[in-house]
């Protein structure tokens, strides 16, 4: 950052698939700062590399939690507001164990790494 490149950060989470017994709909959530247009544009790019690659997952924006909620990465965003993105994936923990889900996860991170270099 000091020398004026920018820093992608990328977390990856779980969650539970029960909460309080209301049932999430979802078994990839997306979180990233709507006002931010890289990371909007990030996610969309990351989102179609995971629907091609997991096609039958229900892949949300911003669930099962909000981008913007207090954390690491909106405090990051705070401190760099230009040169820092912040993106986390929440997975669902019923494909937690699953290897051909984390083989395909991996995959797409590595895809969005290439995407990034260009």
């Amino acid at each position: 950052m000091q020398q004026g490149e920018r820093v992608y950060h990328l977390s990856i989470h779980s969650f539970t698939p029960v909460l309080g017994g209301e049932v999430r709909d979802a078994d990839i959530g997306l979180l990233f700062d709507p006002d931010r247009p890289l990371e909007v544009a990030l996610c969309a790019h990351w989102q179609a590399l995971l629907q091609t690659s997991l096609p039958h997952f229900r892949i949300r924006n911003n669930y099962p939690y909000l981008g913007i909620d207090d954390g690491f990465t909106s405090h990051l965003r705070l401190l760099h507001p230009q040169q820092y993105a912040g993106i986390e994936l929440e997975l669902n923990q019923q494909w937690a164990q699953n290897e051909d889900v984390r083989k395909k996860i991996v995959q797409s991170v590595r895809q969005l790494q290439q995407k990034l270099k260009t």
